[in-house]
């Protein structure tokens, strides 16, 4: 057997172990959401999370009280997960955040204003994430999901995040364009984690949404890497051997540098949006089960958001650019930003310099501005694109779209379809 041979083998072996080992504790989760939690939890430069299972609290809440909104496809399976039946009237389980000390009581004084006993209580298993969320489950086995509630305690760099009401609409309405997009016109480099479910309560300014987790909650044949565990002192150099490199640094930059600019290109050509915080909580690179990267980009968290409003008036999309507008008037810009954060937030490893770091700025620009081009027809020159790097935080370019070349991109640009907005599955 030859020695690389041999050493890729070694390594699966060691890194599959790894895997079951720190899995051992979630058993009941399907092996691919098992691996995301271990992954979020254990590979994660901005600090050491909890990945055992953890009973998450809930109030019984009646959802005539409350303000929803579905999409047109949200599974039966994970609306009944949240919305029951008791004493012949609709109650929604409204999940708190295991860590809040603080959001939850307003919850408290919402119920015993309306009459309602605020008693907690459990249903649902819960594990960490790197940040605010929780992965989920149901008892019965038969849906697994992402869940966003207020908390003032949470993982990593983020503290004290209320998950304001409006906030939990906007995810909605960039979740639905998402779902509309694609079902003209499939994306090739993005997978969303779609954002189909979320309640609120307008008087104290909150929301529960509700996150599905894409292609590992109905396929064992796939993998999802958080970014930043990609970039992670052993777990990137583990996966990078894995796929037979013993250079990390040019391994991710081929396999996540490089399909993030190709990512960021085809979503701000077909929707006129990109993230307003691009680090590497919010993305995820898809592997086969092999741990080989796919080239595609998993996309979650889709209330972080700048629209661009030419490209959203020319998708055809003036009513949500004036409801995201009302709301978010700062996240509606008139040029294209795109930007990528790829250490923001996160520990730098050992194998990435300062000066290497510096020429990922060059490197993501010239791949998003060929991608770009592609999609666009207008010429790489053309694109007028400006950027700028900040060490170990964010690649940031920005793209005036006043140009003829802009202007006659934007008249040809496809239109998202619109569909009946009744959930056809309730």
């Amino acid at each position: 057997m030859k020695a690389q041979s041999f050493k890729k083998i070694f390594f699966l072996t060691i890194f599959l172990s790894s895997l079951i080992l720190t899995s051992a504790q979630s058993e009941a989760l399907t092996r691919p959401v098992q691996d995301l939690v271990d992954f979020e939890t254990k590979a994660n430069g901005a600090g050491v999370r909890n990945n055992t299972a953890i009973d998450m609290p809930h109030y019984e809440i009646p959802l005539r009280l409350l303000t929803e909104s579905k999409e047109f496809n949200l599974s039966l399976a994970t609306y009944k997960a949240l919305v029951f039946q008791k004493n012949g009237e609709d109650y929604v389980r409204w999940v708190i955040n295991p860590e809040d000390s603080k959001w939850y009581k307003d919850v408290e004084k919402f119920m015993t204003d309306h009459g309602l006993t605020p008693e907690q209580k459990t249903y649902f298993k819960g594990y960490q994430t790197a940040s605010r969320s929780y992965i989920v489950e149901d008892p019965s086995g038969k849906v697994q999901f992402s869940i966003k509630a207020s908390t003032d305690r949470t993982g990593g760099a983020w503290r004290d995040k209320k998950q304001e009401y409006q906030d939990g609409f906007d995810i909605r309405l960039i979740s639905d364009l998402m779902t509309r997009v694609q079902a003209a016109n499939s994306f090739e480099n993005i997978v969303v984690m779609e954002e189909p479910l979320t309640f609120g309560i307008k008087e104290i300014d909150q929301s529960i949404v509700v996150r599905e987790l894409a292609d590992i909650s109905r396929s064992q044949g796939v993998i999802y890497l958080p970014g930043f565990s990609a970039l992670h002192e052993t777990k990137g150099k583990e996966i990078a051997a894995l796929n037979g490199s013993n250079d990390p640094y040019a391994f991710w930059t081929e396999h996540y540098v490089k399909p993030m600019a190709k990512a960021a290109a085809e979503l701000a050509s077909k929707t006129g949006i990109w993230y307003d915080s691009p680090h590497s909580q919010n993305f995820l690179i898809e592997l086969n089960s092999a741990y080989k990267p796919t080239g595609r980009i998993v996309i979650r968290d889709l209330g972080d958001v700048y629209v661009s409003s030419p490209l959203m008036k020319a998708l055809g999309e003036g009513k949500l650019l004036a409801e995201f507008s009302a709301s978010a008037p700062g996240n509606v810009h008139s040029s294209l930003d795109i930007s990528f954060g790829p250490l923001h937030g996160n520990k730098a490893p050992s194998w990435i310099s300062a000066e290497q770091y510096s020429l990922w700025e060059n490197i993501f620009v010239k791949t998003m501005s060929t991608e770009l081009s592609r999609r666009t027809k207008i010429s790489a020159e053309k694109l007028n694109v400006s950027s700028g790097i900040t060490p170990f935080s964010y690649i940031s370019s920005t793209m005036s779209l006043k140009s003829p070349e802009w202007q006659n991109f934007m008249q040809t640009m496809p239109k998202a379809p619109k569909f009946c907005g009744k959930v056809h599955q309730l």
